[in-house]
């Protein structure tokens, strides 16, 4: 995909890895120099996000049929402000939902800022968002001028992205291994990747 993506044959991409350890392909190797990329992966789905200039972070979880994991609702992990969310939760399935939304923001955040995971629990994405429950789901709001969330819940999974707001909509889907062929051969076709592109295989 990447390769497609960068009119670059496969074997003259080079991968590397920050201290951190976020991928990066070498500018040197590329004819988009700015591209940016990432992957998160979660029980069988896994999601690409592209990006043509900017950092980016993503994360994919797809829920658990078991309750809440009680070892992860901590103040390691998360600040006053986000359990406090999660404690209005309206039964076990609101629970679930806001602990989702909460976790996979902060870990796309913490991926578009290069940080490792380790600080998860230093950062209240409540300094970052404004979230509005809703009847089905939640709104929400950036921040920062700079920045774009792109948030989507549902019963089998939570995702969130974040990226440059400079960037064109972002649009999304789920693809089969056999519909990322023609995805990849689109991608071929064109001339640079202008867009943010996603993609998620099942």
């Amino acid at each position: 995909m990447i390769s497609a993506a960068t009119i670059t044959e496969k074997q003259e991409l080079v991968f590397g890895n920050t201290p951190t350890g976020r991928p990066y392909v070498d500018s040197d190797c590329s004819p988009f120099p700015d591209l940016e990329f990432n992957i998160s992966h979660s029980n069988g789905l896994l999601d690409v996000l592209l990006v043509p200039e900017g950092a980016c972070g993503v994360d994919i979880e797809v829920h658990d049929d078991q309750m809440v994991p009680a070892d992860l609702m901590t103040a390691a992990h998360f600040s006053d402000k986000e359990l406090g969310f999660m404690s209005q939760a309206q039964g076990e399935h609101d629970l679930k939902r806001r602990f989702y939304l909460v976790w996979t923001l902060k870990e796309a955040l913490l991926k578009h800022r290069g940080d490792g995971l380790a600080g998860i629990g230093e950062l209240d994405i409540f300094d970052v968002v404004n979230v509005s429950p809703q009847r089905h789901t939640f709104d929400v709001l950036g921040l920062d001028p700079e920045l774009e969330f792109y948030v989507d819940l549902n019963e089998r999974y939570s995702l969130a992205c974040v990226y440059s707001k400079r960037l064109m909509p972002l649009n999304s889907r789920f693809y089969s291994p056999e519909q990322s062929l023609d995805f990849i051969k689109d991608l071929e076709r064109r001339d640079k990747p202008n867009t943010i592109t996603r993609m998620m295989l099942p």
